[in-house]
Formats: structure tokens, sequence, C-alpha cells
């Protein structure tokens, strides 16, 4: 690599690096040139801050490819023989990335290496934005053209992940258009054949019936996908330890953390119910000063108490999961991880509603009898603990109307609008606060890889677990409220617009990864449980 800067067509990763010491970054400039890599620094933030451009010659990845096609090939995976790899195929930018991300990891070169880590920022390995591309993807979408914008190019610009994604998003707003519609109907007529309270035998069975063909068609449709992506995944994509450790250690392991994510859920379900109580019928029997704010007491510890229990959990998981054996960013380390936090955030988003429904409905004359022998023992003069408290019939309706409008308006606001004005903010800050000028020298290319590095990095896990939990509110809950499939189509059908324009302008450039074939998504077989669950 040339001194003058790249372009940063021809830049495949970035690495942040910090150092107030030469000796660390010559040996990683040493490292990358003696594995075949070209790569050259350039002074970031600060005069101990590095970026070091990372670029990969055609040959080596070729034969980086080449390699890779024939252990997938010997794994019994079905690729091309090598006799019809030719060395002027062209690779896509998502395969170039992805391969040279493996390499470095392959040499020891990671955030998580403890030769590098005092160095190497946590997510300092990063690609940078092909801004032609996502300025053509957005005008796409903001223009109603968005499948003009084929999955073999989002394929190819952002790996399997991102498009398998697109492909599940799109092909489930067209399916929920029949839930939607039905949903519709029954809301206005099915209260006719129901039991007056909008519970219709017929619009859940056809909801059944519905969750049924769907799973199975994606399930499908998924597998076609990525075979037709050629998708595979092999030792080398893995990063799979070659250890000695006997094969039954690691299953030991893994059920060796049940009765730790045991304690974690207990600990969610207590606090989840203890709001629950002080919300549905402690907070009615107040009649002390300032009885609006006591109302709101339930909510504002929900939020101050859950996502901080939550986020320390996922961190619990993350740990957990790396002690089984699982290599980080590995494709067997990021299913385990979904698959347990998934448990969390269904814990979160339906158990209130589970609440509600086995016990606010059921036994709340009896619990409210409880509650008030409880306060009554206190002998708290704030609370009317003789008074009788009257059942809301519509609580669970206005959960699900609170769920799946309320949430889903803040959470497309959060992903989308928030960041516009929180980096509006920044700005106004920065004009207000003398900071030193930027050098002249500074190029263009290091700022526009410093602004990209402040963006935090995209997770396709993220938009996976909202999609999950959308359709469970569907497929499970929403014979409660007909209306909650209409709510969900409305909010899909922007959906694609808000997370294409996240991933291009509010987030780095995802690191492509394969997926198998043979296992496809952990996010389907978690569909698949929920389908079942809300049979």
């Amino acid at each position: 690599m040339s001194s003058s800067d790249p372009s940063p067509s021809s830049i495949d990763l970035v690495i942040s690096f910090r150092s107030s010491s030469s000796t660390a970054y010559t040996q990683l400039l040493h490292l990358l040139h003696s594995s075949g890599l070209q790569a050259v620094g350039r002074q970031g933030d600060s005069s101990s801050h590095i970026l070091i451009f990372i670029r990969s010659p055609s040959h080596l990845l070729h034969r980086l490819l080449k390699a890779e096609r024939d252990e997938a090939f010997l794994s019994g995976f079905p690729v091309p023989p090598s006799s019809t790899f030719s060395p002027s195929e062209p690779i896509s930018p998502a395969d170039r990335v992805r391969l040279v991300h493996q390499y470095i990891s392959s040499l020891g070169i990671s955030p998580e290496a403890k030769e590098w880590s005092p160095y190497i920022e946590k997510d300092g390995i990063f690609c940078l934005h092909d801004k032609p591309f996502n300025d053509e993807w957005i005008h796409a979408y903001t223009t109603g053209k968005g499948r003009k914008i084929s999955l073999e190019r989002l394929r190819q610009q952002f790996g399997e992940q991102v498009a398998l994604y697109f492909a599940f998003l799109h092909t489930y707003t067209y399916f929920l258009a029949f839930p939607a519609g039905i949903g519709l109907l029954f809301y206005i007529y099915g209260s006719k054949y129901g039991n007056g309270y909008g519970y219709n035998p017929i619009y859940s069975t056809l909801l059944v019936l519905w969750c049924i063909v769907f799973t199975e068609y994606w399930r499908i449709k998924e597998r076609l996908i990525l075979t037709r992506f050629g998708s595979y995944i092999s030792t080398n994509t893995t990063n799979t330890k070659k250890t000695t450790t006997p094969w039954y250690t690691h299953y030991l392991k893994s059920l060796s953390t049940i009765p730790i994510l045991a304690l974690c859920s207990t600990l969610l379900i207590t606090l989840l119910t203890a709001l629950f109580i002080l919300e549905a019928f402690v907070s009615h029997l107040y009649t002390g000063p300032l009885p609006q704010l006591f109302s709101l007491l339930p909510t504002l510890l929900f939020v101050l108490l859950v996502p901080r229990l939550v986020a320390l959990f996922g961190l619990a998981v993350e740990r957990l999961t790396l002690w089984e054996g699982h290599i980080k960013g590995s494709d067997a380390y990021e299913r385990s991880v979904l698959r347990k936090q998934f448990v969390f955030t269904a814990l979160v988003a339906y158990g209130g509603l589970a609440l509600s429904a086995f016990v606010y409905v059921p036994f709340g004359s009896d619990v409210v009898g409880f509650v008030q022998i409880w306060i009554g023992g206190f002998g708290l003069d704030a609370f009317q603990a003789s008074s009788e408290m009257k059942l809301d019939e519509g609580r669970l309706r206005n959960q699900m109307f609170a769920y799946t409008v309320t949430n889903q308006i803040v959470n497309a606001f959060q992903e989308v609008g928030l960041p516009f004005v929180l980096r509006r903010v920044e700005a106004f800050r920065a004009k207000k606060t003398p900071s030193p000028s930027p050098s002249p020298q500074t190029s263009s290319l290091v700022k526009t890889t410093l602004t990209q590095l402040t963006l935090p990095p995209y997770t396709p896990a993220s938009d996976q677990l909202e999609m999950l939990t959308q359709f469970g509110y569907i497929a499970i809950w929403s014979t409660i409220w007909p209306l909650a499939p209409v709510m969900g189509w409305a909010n899909d059908l922007l959906e694609g617009r808000g997370d294409a324009l996240k991933i291009c302008v509010h987030a780095r450039r995802a690191l492509p990864k394969s997926t198998s074939t043979t296992k496809g998504e952990i996010w389907t077989e978690l569909l698949e449980g929920i389908a079942w669950l809300g049979e």
C-alpha cells in the first residue's frame, strides 16, 4: 500500500489502535506485512491513536477463498469443485471483508487477544461504508423501490445475515397482511360470534393455521435462499479451537449454565411480578398526596431497574457462552447467545401480559384481598386497605395497545430519529465548547473513518429479536386484541426503510458472516418455538 491515502473502496478493514509506544504498533504492522497483507497507518484523533488501513492483494484473497471452499467440500457442504475455481473470479465486497477478517483473526489479531487487547479497542476492527451503494439503497427505499435492490446485491455488500434478515422482513410483511385483514374484520364484527369481549375462537383458529403455514414456508424459503447464496460454515469460518479437551466437556459446561440462567430468570420474574402488583393493585389503593405521581412509580422503577438487570444478564450470558468453549464472533457463539438472550427478552415482553391473563383476570379479587391485608398490617394511612377496588376489564387490551403501538413508535424513534437529534445536540455543544481544530494534514479518509468509528456497531441480532418479539405478540396474544396484526403490519411496512437508514447512517457497516445451509439462522428455530407456543 502506497504512502498516499488509499481510496475507501480499496480498504478491506480498519484497526483502531491506541498506544503511546511505537513498539506494539511496529510489531502489528510487521505481522500484517509478513502475512501477505498491505497495511498503512494514519494518525487518528490524538498522537497516540493510529488508524491502520488493511488491504489484501487479489492473489491472497483467491488463495483464502480456495482454501475455504476446499475445507467446506471436505466437510460435506455443496460447493463447486476446485477444478472450476478461477483466479480471475470476482470476489464480492462482503466476501473480501469476511475473508480478511477471518484471516487476521487466525493470526491472533483481535480485541480479545491478550497480546493486543491493551491496544485494540473493543469493536476496534471494522469496515468502512460504501457511500455510493448506501445512497442508492436509501434512495430506492424512499422512492418505494426498495425491492429493486436485489437480495444478491445486499449479500454482496453486507453479507448473508443482513440479506437474510431483509428477505425475512419482506416475506413476513407480505404474510402478515392476512392476519391483519382478518384481525380488522373480527375486531369490527367478531364480537357478535365471540364471548362479548373480543375473544373469538374462529379468529384464534385461523391465526394458528397462519402461524403453521408461515413458519413452514419461511423455513423452506430460508434453506432455498442460503443454498442459492452458496452458504456454508466450515471449520475456518467458525474459528473452531483445536483442543484436546474431551468431547463431553462442552456439554457438561452447557448443562452447568442452566441453573445460573434459571436463577437470573427467577430474579427477573420476581422483579416483574413485584412491579406488576405495585402497578395493578397497590397504586390503586393509594390515597395519599400526589396520587398521580405515585401511579407513575411502577413505570419509573421498570425503566430504571429492568433494562439494567437485562443488560447485566446479557453480560453474564456472553461470559457463560465463552466459558462453554465458543469463539466470540463465531456462528456457534452467536446462536448460543441469541438463544439465551431471547429468554430474557421474552420474559420482559410477555411477562406483564402473562401476569394479567393468568393472575389479574382470574384471581384479581383474591390478590386484592391479600394486598389489602398486607397493607393493613403495616398500618399505612396513605392506603385505603378496606376500600373495594374495581378490576379493569380492558387491562389486557390496553396492554396490547401499549406493546404493539406505543412501544413500536418509541422503538422507531430511538432507532431512526433519536440519533439525528443526538448528533445535532453534539454538534451544537461542539460549537459552544472550544476544541483544537483538526490538522490541515488530516485527510478526508481519516475524517470519514473517525466519524464512522464513533458510530455503534450494527448487530443483526437486535433486529431479529425485535421481529421475534412482534411475532410473539401476534401469534400468542393477538386473540386478546385482533388489531395487533394490523399495527404490526403497518410498522413493518416502514421497518425496512428504518433499518436500511440505521444500517447506512446510524451504525457501522456490519462485518459479514456466513450462515450454514444445514442449520440456518437460530431465530428461525425460535420463530417455530413461538408458533408452537401460540398454538
